[in-house]
């Protein structure tokens, strides 16, 4: 766990608040419709215009926030994607297949370490 972030919570908060929203502008709409009784609120026309516009903003926090929370996802995924550059590595990147240190002008096949011959590739003959 060492070196590990936790996940941020980005975007949450409006997609909470924009759902809180959707339910009380459907609520007071009803209310104001007088399809939903029992309140003081019931049949006052205020709420049957308050109510929808309260759905609105809602919706549009729902959308906001789940846009937040698509970005941050993409984000996060492009980073962990993305190796840390090696600062220990100097010189051009490296061809698939070539391993070692970068060549250097002048300089063909791999490296020849001391007490090695042969052409590259070759470790001596068996049970070395």
């Amino acid at each position: 766990m060492v070196g590990e972030t936790r996940p941020k919570l980005t975007g949450w908060t409006p997609m909470t608040l924009g759902l809180l929203c959707v339910v009380l502008g459907g609520l007071w709409t009803l209310q104001g419709l007088d399809i939903v009784g029992g309140s003081v609120m019931s049949g006052v026309t205020v709420w049957a215009i308050v109510g929808p516009v309260v759905v609105v903003i809602g919706l549009v926090l729902l959308v906001l926030g789940t846009r937040r929370r698509n970005a941050a996802k993409r984000a996060e995924l492009a980073r962990s994607a993305t190796p840390p550059a090696d600062p220990g590595q100097s010189g051009p990147p490296q061809r698939p297949g070539q391993s070692g240190p970068p060549q250097h002008p002048g300089q063909s096949g791999p490296p020849q370490h001391p007490g090695q011959s042969g052409p590259p590739g070759y470790s001596g003959p068996p049970g070395r």
